[in-house]
């Protein structure tokens, strides 16, 4: 499908409508006074990461940065 271009005010409006065409595809620009502010479209598909209690049992041997690397191993 192609690209649709739709006002703040439309959005709002249309919420439902709008909703449901993207979930068959539709993508849109949002714009308000003539400027583009973000685009709406269905996600992508992306695989879970998997990871298993010895991925976090090496990060904690001797690194003073623990904290930070199992917020990246959870979180990114």
């Amino acid at each position: 499908m192609n690209v649709k271009t739709i006002t703040v005010r439309e959005l709002h409006q249309n919420m439902p409508a709008i909703g449901a065409a993207v979930k068959r595809g539709q993508r849109y620009i949002v714009v308000r006074h003539a400027r583009p502010l973000f685009s709406i479209a269905e996600p992508e598909a992306v695989e879970p990461k998997t990871y298993k209690i010895a991925d976090l049992v090496g990060i904690y041997k001797g690194d003073k940065h623990l904290s930070r690397d199992i917020d990246k191993i959870l979180y990114s």
